[in-house]
């Protein structure tokens, strides 16, 4: 196999002195773009970054052309551009990005009759870096997919290493599943067909040195999902998650405070703790709960196992006398499949 991505153009410059740095990339291939550049004064604790620019731009029809001899049946289509600018002190080096994508569209021969296609997203982030202090304080980050009906917002302070406990963040997430359903279902070698709204919030938060506390609710309404190998499509008016975990990263181990978890099919509540001690790792769960309804859940045979499949070939006709054995020897025969009744 064998592919060409001519070198359209390639400039690299650098400057290093005793009070600073700059430099600056320019790069160019059928279908991607790349400008960088930057300029900084001082070193380590003195680091001030005073200009950091970068753009990259994707032309996904070009590269899909060039890229079709490795990829077998590559197509695509679409364009992808992003630009970020940074600037300021290492304890405070403030951080702009955005991004959009327009007219996605990508097949190949591995996806069968399948496709991914996303008419537009774009995202954008504007946040503070402390890399001495290990620590980013988001003003907001955010990812927004209005074809797929999804919109996520990040806001507040992470902290990583020994600044874990001083997290304080939110993150929100909102999910119409009937325009995710249409986004995934060409990607499946089923049709998916779902409604309703799924929504998420979590909260980051410190909870001591080295010790992450995360809490939050998941929730779904008016949900309805259906795909060929369920029995029958899957209805919930409400259904709700809240759970409150404990993160420690010494020794390494997470807690289950509280999981609760309500909906039409089940009530349960799960605690306990997962701790890694040298090579192994040990587990203490418990599960209280107030009910499961078992002829809820989503089990049994498929509504059509064969459905795009060839169907076998067909069977002579049994004669009344083999019919009546065949009856005698399964006296509980019913629509449902055995195995379903068996599971039920």
């Amino acid at each position: 196999l064998q592919s060409e991505l001519p070198l359209e153009r390639c400039e690299m410059s650098s400057d290093l002195t005793a009070g600073g740095a700059s430099g600056q990339v320019s790069l160019a291939l059928p279908g991607l773009s790349l400008e960088s550049k930057g300029r900084s004064r001082g070193y380590g604790d003195d680091f001030v970054l005073e200009q950091g620019r970068l753009r990259l731009q994707l032309d996904l029809t070009q590269l899909a052309s060039r890229l079709a001899p490795l990829f077998s049946g590559l197509k695509a289509r679409g364009s992808i551009e992003v630009t970020g600018q940074a600037s300021g002190p290492a304890k405070a080096l403030k951080v702009q990005a955005q991004g959009q994508a327009q007219n996605l569209w990508v097949r190949t021969t591995a996806m069968g009759n399948g496709y991914f296609n996303l008419p537009g997203a774009s995202f954008g982030a504007n946040f503070t870096l402390d890399l001495p202090g290990e620590l980013v304080r988001v003003q907001g980050a955010q990812f927004i997919a209005p074809q797929a009906g999804m919109a996520h917002n990040l806001s507040g302070v992470l902290g990583w290493g020994k600044s874990l406990g001083q997290c304080d963040a939110l993150y929100q997430q909102q999910i119409d599943l009937n325009k995710l359903a249409r986004v995934i279902s060409p990607l499946l070698p089923w049709p998916v067909q779902a409604s309703g709204l799924a929504s998420k919030r979590v909260r980051f938060k410190g909870a001591g040195p080295g010790t992450l506390e995360i809490s939050g609710q998941n929730r779904g309404q008016n949900i309805v999902f259906n795909c060929p190998l369920l029995p029958a499509p899957f209805r919930d008016a409400d259904m709700r998650a809240d759970y409150l975990f404990l993160v420690k990263g010494e020794p390494r181990e997470i807690e289950i405070k509280r999981m609760d978890v309500a909906s039409s099919v089940a009530k349960l509540g799960l605690t306990g703790k997962l701790a890694r001690i040298g090579k192994q790792a040990k587990v203490r769960l418990r599960v209280d709960g107030e009910y499961l309804d078992l002829d809820r859940l989503p089990l049994g045979p498929p509504q059509a196992r064969d459905r795009g499949s060839a169907r076998p070939a067909k069977a002579p006709a049994a004669t009344p006398a083999q019919s009546q054995a065949k009856v005698a020897a399964s006296p509980t025969a019913s629509p449902r499949a055995p195995d379903a009744a068996q599971i039920r």
